[in-house]
């Protein structure tokens, strides 16, 4: 196995060792409260979905390295002020090179556990939902993990078969966002009946889940009222659930434990748009 050690261009190359366990070599930052946006990364391809480690001490987002042979999407972190990224992780071992993997959410505690994840496609080339599962490592030994489950599965609302923005709220628990994604036949030849490429994929509907760990195996239970949900934050001390619905302007609340969401806060604005995200 080997993980690469980049990073982002507004720091010369250095920091963690290939096997290195996963330790952060600078001060913690703190976000400035009313100044102008920071531009932390300077990647020439994409980057994508950012989130906080459980101590607030770093960054970890997904990011394309436009150098590599094979596009596959990586996990890395910074510092919580910007600045050399501390650890990444690319699944660019050879056995991979045949297929493009990628991270749809992930978690990191103080503790070093790495909760991810991955979705990873049979070939180069989309043609069908990739076949994703949720890994527990240790930053220090990415490859040595546990599958906690594959997708798709049921939690008793509907069936999910993506994760997204996962969140530890404890040492064996965790929220995440459960979407239903489906694929759609794209007709390449010029038969208009004939469609035999599933190259397009498209998102159905949403739910807020919480997930426990235990025996080396994670269940997952739907909240009640989170139907429909687009993105979604932990309010009021991990009480409740703060979320966005499709095609909605309203930001909505439900107890953790699950109930009647009830709307907090509207959005004025035309009537074909939705509010993409909620902290």
């Amino acid at each position: 196995m080997r993980l690469t050690t980049r990073v982002v261009a507004l720091a010369a190359l250095g920091g963690c060792g290939h096997s290195d366990a996963f330790v952060f070599s600078v001060p913690a930052g703190t976000p400035p409260a009313a100044a102008a946006d920071i531009r932390l990364t300077y990647n020439a391809d994409q980057d994508y979905w950012p989130t906080w480690t459980q101590d607030g001490r770093g960054i970890l987002y997904s990011f394309v390295d436009p150098g590599a042979a094979v596009l596959h999407r990586c996990i890395g972190v910074l510092p919580a002020g910007g600045g050399q990224r501390l650890w990444q992780l690319c699944d660019d071992r050879a056995t991979q090179t045949d297929s493009v993997s990628s991270f749809s959410g992930y978690a990191l505690d103080s503790a070093g556990q790495l909760l991810y994840a991955e979705a990873v496609s049979g070939n180069t080339q989309l043609h069908a939902l990739p076949a994703t599962t949720l890994w527990l490592a240790d930053t220090a030994t990415p490859f040595a993990r546990t599958p906690l489950l594959t997708l798709p599965i049921v939690t008793g609302v509907g069936v999910v078969t993506w994760l997204t923005e996962v969140r530890w709220t404890g040492a064996n628990t965790f929220t995440a966002l459960g979407q239903l994604f489906e694929t759609v036949g794209h007709c390449f030849a010029n038969d208009a009946y004939f469609c035999p490429q599933q190259d397009s994929i498209f998102f159905d509907r949403g739910m807020v889940v919480t997930g426990t760990i235990a025996s080396g195996r994670a269940t997952l239970q739907a909240i009640s009222g989170t139907d429909g949900a687009t993105s979604y934050s932990p309010a009021e001390g991990g009480a409740s659930v703060v979320f966005t619905r499709i095609h909605d302007l309203r930001v909505w609340k439900v107890p953790t434990a699950g109930g009647t969401a009830t709307s907090v806060a509207t959005i004025p604005q035309g009537s074909v748009a939705e509010i993409l995200g909620v902290s």
